[in-house]
């Protein structure tokens, strides 16, 4: 009897030691994940803040790259078609760390479509180079057992070179519990760590630059013959949406293709969408960007202006073939509009503080915006790419050096050469207005060509682009 106390004894010491070893197990990963929270970068936080502020509102989810990340805008999206959606692209993001993300964000929302960018297909590394980027991407959700499967995925990784398994440890710990990326960030610690401003563009991602693009290559039909990883990664992708009831859209977002692996990731994204059954669009074959007005820089990504365009035409598919509802005047997702208030802000903000013409003029593409401009100097004519950008706002090609005033107010396009508005000699003025919300004046600017100044000196190179600026400049 003596014996059987005494093992019973012994047997509740250890549970209770197995329990104190759980406990202070369970204590160190909380008080980590609590001070992650509070050292790392709030820029990846912040941008998916307003997902996890409303997860079950999402109709939609964009996955994919930084192509995709500035290419679509979920808030555009709402505003013009009701659609809830939220931008998950992430800066070199491969498609492995895309099916990451996607599993990570399906946890939380439940969307009828995802779409997916296709680059890549042709990559056997499941990821980056850059562990940056994978920070970017998963540091903002919190830890959970889809993130630690995705990190011990992504980092067993044979085709991803590492200095020995302490560096493959260390990226692996850093991405699982970022405080050990970012403890040496408390000597930058300051009020803004300890509040969350959530992302007003909904996870997107804009890149206000008017760059010229290098020639596009042209597309040989080449196909990817076996099986790479990114090809693995997107079928999983489809898959398991199909396994959840969730609808799959495969795009590629247009960009100047320089790279012949570009149009090899596209035939073959083709291929697999005819395999599965699954929608397709092929941006690259489609007459809706202008590479002249929509590139950010020379053979990659979209600006603003092109954005919008693909935004427009993935809001018209999105509802026509999926039926999606239109929740604009819905009470339960009144939040949205209030959100969508701060968009509009962070847009007129933006617009307020550019400095160039053909800047502006590329912002002024936003199919909300109307504008009234004099022009008081016709040199602007002289400039190739600030007549492609006026073109790019809806105006037609009447337009030329006896132009002294232009209007997409009201409705109408009007181009007049005596108009009945005052015009300042030397002087380009415009105003412009947000006729949804009222007829609201969202700006004024002036521009003027500084004196001696070259009428077209718009060539600045920033990291191999050629940016194209206008001479004309933003007076205060």
């Amino acid at each position: 009897m003596m014996q059987t106390t005494s093992s019973t004894s012994g047997f509740k010491c250890i549970l209770l030691r197995i329990l104190s070893c759980v406990m202070v197990l369970v204590l160190t990963v909380l008080a980590l994940s609590g001070l992650s929270k509070i050292t790392q970068r709030k820029k990846d936080v912040n941008r998916y803040a307003a997902f996890f502020d409303h997860p079950g509102d999402m109709d939609v989810l964009f996955m994919g790259s930084s192509h995709m990340l500035n290419a679509t805008f979920p808030m555009d999206l709402w505003h013009d078609y009701g659609i809830t959606s939220y931008n998950f692209g992430g800066h070199d993001n491969y498609l492995p760390a895309t099916y990451w993300v996607m599993e990570n964000a399906l946890d939380y929302a439940d969307p009828e479509v995802v779409v997916i960018d296709c680059l890549r297909l042709e990559c056997m590394e499941k990821m980056s180079e850059n562990q940056e980027y994978l920070h970017h991407s998963f540091d903002p959700f919190p830890f959970s057992l889809t993130k630690a499967r995705a990190v011990t995925d992504l980092f067993r990784d044979p085709y991803t070179e590492f200095d020995g398994i302490e560096d493959r440890l260390e990226g692996y710990t850093g991405i699982l519990f970022p405080y050990s990326v970012y403890h040496e960030r408390w000597n930058e610690i300051d009020e803004i760590d300890f509040t969350t401003l959530p992302s007003f563009e909904y996870g997107a991602e804009s890149s206000v630059v008017v760059s010229e693009a290098l020639p596009t290559i042209p597309n040989d039909g080449a196909r990817l013959t076996g099986e790479t990883t990114g090809i693995r990664y997107l079928k999983r992708m489809i898959e398991d949406c199909r396994k959840r009831g969730i609808e799959v859209l495969l795009v590629v977002m247009p960009f100047p293709v320089t790279d012949e692996n570009a149009w090899i990731s596209v035939n073959t994204a083709q291929d697999i969408a005819d395999e599965y059954g699954v929608d397709f669009i092929n941006f690259l074959d489609m007459d809706i960007v202008d590479f002249s007005t929509d590139c950010y820089d020379m053979d990659s990504h979209m600006n603003p202006s092109g954005a919008w365009k693909i935004t427009d035409y993935l809001g018209t598919w999105l509802k026509d073939r999926y039926g999606l509802t239109d929740h604009r005047g819905d009470e339960a997702y009144a939040a949205w509009d209030s959100d969508y208030g701060l968009y509009h802000e962070f847009k007129a903000i933006r617009l307020g503080e550019t400095d160039d013409l053909n800047t502006y003029l590329m912002l002024l593409a936003d199919r909300n915006y109307e504008y009234e401009m004099s022009i008081g100097d016709a040199r602007i004519f002289e400039d190739p790419t600030t007549l492609d950008l006026l073109y790019n706002t809806g105006v037609d090609e009447t337009v030329g050096a006896g132009t002294r005033f232009i209007s997409t107010h009201g409705g109408n396009v009007t181009v007049s050469d005596s108009p009945d508005v005052p015009v300042t000699d030397g002087i380009i003025e415009i105003l412009v207005y947000e006729p949804a919300r009222g007829d609201e004046l969202i700006d004024t600017a002036r521009f003027a060509i500084p004196e001696g100044c070259p009428v077209i000196n718009r060539f600045v190179v920033e990291n191999g682009n050629v940016i194209l600026y206008s001479s004309a400049q933003r007076l205060e």
